[in-house]
């Protein structure tokens, strides 16, 4: 369920803190503004001795409301916290993956991102670093081959390093 847990139960801890926080403060600013505006328009017609023993019951069905939009809340903190780190964490750990397999010396492919993730910009600019190494790896085998054959013939000739400084400045006129 969870893609790339570290970042994503800090992410869903904090969804359900605020919005457990923000259901429970709505709550009980719901009951507070009711219970004013009832003592203040006369709706609760009772003597001030019965007063207390109304306020008791009612704080009761507060706190049963309270404890259950604590509990609503953090469910949907929980699910929307699931919800939008896994558009996060799932190019995340999929970066990851991909640059433990450059450091271990694997070729990769381009990074795809699904549709709706994040971090899209941050793929394409992986994409070009890997495409940017690719690339640098193939002039250095093409280096390491031209070098290989001049070994094997005993001549290291002015044309071949002048050809390898050329593959080196980014010049990709060689012979094969």
């Amino acid at each position: 369920m969870l893609v790339y847990p570290s970042p994503q139960w800090r992410i869903i801890s904090w969804w359900v803190v605020i919005l457990s926080l923000f259901t429970g403060v709505v709550v009980w600013l719901i009951f507070y503004i009711v219970w004013s505006y009832a003592l203040e328009w006369g709706i609760i017609l009772t003597p001030k001795e019965n007063l207390m023993l109304l306020f008791r019951r009612l704080t009761g069905g507060v706190v049963a409301a309270l404890i259950g939009s604590l509990l609503v809340g953090a469910g949907v903190g929980a699910l929307v916290g699931l919800f939008v780190t896994h558009k996060v964490a799932g190019p995340l750990y999929r970066l990851k993956g991909a640059i433990n397999e450059i450091i271990q010396g694997r070729q990769i492919g381009e990074m795809k991102i699904r549709k709706g993730d994040e971090l899209w910009d941050l793929i394409e600019e992986f994409n070009k670093m890997v495409k940017s190494i690719q690339k640098k790896d193939e002039i250095l085998l093409m280096i390491k081959e031209k070098v290989s054959q001049a070994l094997e013939k005993k001549t290291l000739k002015k044309d071949l390093l002048r050809e390898i400084l050329k593959i080196l400045e980014g010049g990709e006129s060689y012979e094969k």
